[in-house]
């Protein structure tokens, strides 16, 4: 997320009020190497089925929405608000390094048994 109405929304009260009701982010702001204010959101799921339920669990936070905090996030987003962007990422055990010790705690899903390909033969 980036904007310049950002700063003014995320000081505000209302925005921690809302915040603190969606648990399941982290949000990191960017300080460095950036013409204006960026911040990151995560969040992390065990299968992409649980996006679905993050979704359906914000839209029901929502609609408990005092008029304050309803206004103050319609106004950051058509004031604040200069872009926003989703991106879903898997973690690869075969891409990623980790130590032994990680590892360790889940061989299964961290050293998958590879498949072997059988050979056929032609008539």
């Amino acid at each position: 997320m980036s904007g310049r109405g950002w700063t003014i929304f995320a000081s505000s009260s209302t925005f921690h009020n809302i915040y603190q009701r969606f648990p399941d982010n982290d949000s990191y702001e960017l300080i460095a190497g950036a013409p204006g204010l960026i911040f990151f959101v995560f969040s992390s799921v065990e299968s992409y089925a649980q996006f679905d339920d993050m979704s359906a669990a914000g839209d029901k936070t929502a609609q408990g929405f005092t008029v304050e905090e309803r206004t103050a996030v319609q106004k950051f987003s058509a004031e604040g608000l200069l872009s926003s962007e989703t991106n879903r990422f898997r973690l690869d055990p075969a891409m990623s390094y980790v130590s032994p010790e990680t590892r360790a705690q889940d061989p299964a899903f961290w050293i998958p048994k590879k498949q072997v390909a059988r050979a056929t033969t032609q008539p």
